[in-house]
């Protein structure tokens, strides 16, 4: 009877959910002794996320990510403008990770391919990518294939019980100021339309690199050039995962110092060197897309929140602690016996989890830090777990459903997204599928200039009329496909102006589109133009009281209309036209 009520009650992603979490529990248990184990369990933690893509609804749209993903690679494409600018505040220069577009960019001008395709396909490959780089972290401390795999698909779904599973409503019910971070399952971050993936791979190649390099195996050389390499990578796509690679390499450049053992001193140095020198050599990269002057953007050290998160970083590891304590035997003979691999893991776990702490990120980014101690951890909970499932086999694989379930939900939300503004692929671009916004759109992108400047009621221009905005006046909640963010938190995030000038152009944007006035806007528009000087200014507007107002106001020449509104020219010369125009009515 309580099974007959349980079920009904599952949402699609929630039943998608225990099917997938069942179905790869049952596989490993049946498989588990098998010659081909380790394959099988391999090919589970990565098959499923390319073969949920095919089918996701969520890509189907023009969410907050994918926004921000193809407006700047539409500018560059267009414009050529490098670094690009800020697509939601026109003029000023955009203070987010963009060689990742850059490239992309070049990518798609070679081949003609849809951008968005172009950056799932390489997403995809990057998760490929960090789970062969788990496995090889893993190979440090066992040999034993099928630990490896396991290690792996633990890392791609989650090391915790509670994020993101059953359990976190629950236990926030029970703890209302308690807060469960939602976003530290890493196969989150994986085709999924956002600047973390290649980066987040790149990170955990540098972690195994470092790793093998304290332990002393293989070429120390050519572990040197994969840790400069990646660190480079991480750089430039993916800044908060370049500060995942100073932390495992300061563990082990620590490591090495401290032991002082044959070329320990020198491989320190050296490792320093490969760290140091391509983060130098990005230093002005990071810092423009770091800096803030915003009250919302800053990053450092900060107690702010530290109860919750010290709540939510419990929850986070109990189930990581509990595999160690009882692979405990175990782990304290590897420490007695100084295994290189097993301190710097261990180390590394606990910078992670102190740097999540006392940093503080704007919107509370400083999560990454627990999805990059997530392969760390991942390592020694797979050995654990592997010698349970040969002691206290229904233990062992009762845990193993609860870690994949995380991991089923994120992916169980993708085909079944409510998805408010869906969109269709045109060769390199996005069109609306809605025939009025299309048209629009379309010729938005076809007969506005370029370095057009726009002032609309929504964040739709950038990615579909490929052009500008002055500031972002509304990001109205529209459902699940991630519309639903206050404009000044938007803005705090990643424009990261001052807030008195991002408040003053909200305000200058909204007088426009109210179009309350009596008399034309002349200071209004005025003080507009001197924002962005010399650029041609447009209006979108939708509301038909505004619409109505703007139609009988001179300086405003209508250019197009349609179901989905109207576009409005707005004169260079405004005071001229508004004032000859009254002229003329006074006569």
């Amino acid at each position: 009877m309580g099974l007959a009520r349980f079920f009904p009650s599952l949402s699609p992603p929630d039943l998608f959910a225990i099917a997938f979490a069942l179905g790869i529990t049952v596989l490993i248990a049946m498989t588990f002794r098998h010659r081909s184990a380790a394959w099988v369990i391999a090919s589970a933690a990565y098959v499923p996320l390319p073969v949920v893509a095919l089918f996701s609804a969520q890509y189907n749209l023009v969410g907050w990510h994918a926004f921000m993903h193809v407006s700047p690679i539409y500018q560059m494409m267009a414009r050529g403008v490098v670094p690009p600018e800020d697509p939601v505040y026109a003029g000023g220069t955009l203070r987010y990770p963009w060689v990742e577009h850059w490239l992309i960019a070049q990518v798609s001008r070679f081949t003609g391919a849809n951008v968005n395709l172009i950056a799932l396909c390489a997403e995809a490959v990057a998760f490929l990518v960090f789970l062969g780089a788990v496995a090889w972290l893993a190979s440090t401390l066992t040999r034993d294939r099928v630990t490896i795999a396991l290690a792996s698909l633990i890392s791609g779904y989650g090391i915790s019980v509670f994020h993101s599973s059953f359990f976190a409503e629950p236990l926030q019910r029970a703890f209302p100021p308690l807060w469960l971070e939602t976003r530290v399952v890493p196969v989150d971050k994986f085709v999924n339309l956002t600047a973390a993936p290649i980066g987040y791979a790149a990170m955990v190649v540098a972690a195994a690199a470092t790793v093998r390099l304290v332990c002393g195996l293989g070429s120390a050389r050519r572990l040197l050039l994969l840790i400069a390499s990646c660190t480079l990578v991480a750089a430039l796509i993916h800044p908060l995962s370049w500060l995942g690679v100073l932390a495992f390499a300061s563990v082990g450049g620590f490591i090495l110092l401290v032991a002082r053992e044959g070329e320990d001193v020198r491989h320190a140095i050296m490792l320093a060197a490969a760290v140091g020198v391509p983060s130098a050599l990005c230093w002005g990269y990071l810092r423009s897309v770091g800096a803030s002057e915003s009250s919302g953007g800053w990053m450092g050290i900060s107690t702010e929140s530290f109860r919750i998160k010290v709540a939510d970083l419990a929850l986070f590891l109990v189930t990581f602690a509990v595999l160690a304590y009882l692979h405990r035997a175990e782990l304290i003979r590897w420490l007695r016996s100084r295994n290189r691999a097993a301190i710097t893991l261990l180390s590394a776990i606990g910078f992670l989890a102190v740097a999540y702490l006392f940093v503080r990120m704007p919107m509370r980014n400083e999560y990454k830090f627990l999805i990059q101690l997530v392969p760390a951890a991942a390592v020694i909970m797979a050995i654990s777990l592997r010698r349970l499932l040969d002691t206290q086999r229904g233990f062992a694989l009762a845990l193993l459903f609860l870690l994949l379930l995380p991991g089923g939900r994120i992916l169980g939300q993708r085909p079944w997204f409510k998805v408010t503004d869906p969109v269709r692929m045109d060769g390199r671009y996005i069109r609306a599928v809605e025939p009025g916004a299309d048209e629009l759109y379309e010729w938005v992108a076809a007969h506005t200039p370029q370095d057009a400047v726009f002032i609309a009621p929504d964040i739709r221009i950038p990615p579909l009329g490929r052009r500008t905005l002055y500031i972002v006046v509304d990001a109205p909640w529209r459902g699940q496909d991630g519309w639903g963010v206050e404009p000044m938190r938007l803005l705090q995030f990643h424009v990261r102006h001052r807030d008195s000038d991002m408040s003053r152009r909200q305000r200058l944007a909204a007088e426009v589109l109210g179009a309350g006035w009596t008399k034309p806007p002349v200071e209004i528009v005025e003080a507009i133009q001197g924002d962005v000087p010399g650029r041609p200014l447009f209006v979108h507007a939708a509301d038909s009281a505004a619409i109505a107002k703007l139609n009988s106001t001179p300086g405003f020449s209508r250019e197009f209309s349609n179901a989905a509104g109207s576009i409005y020219a707005v004169s260079t010369s405004f005071r001229a036209a508004s004032t000859s125009t009254e002229r003329v009515v006074g006569r």
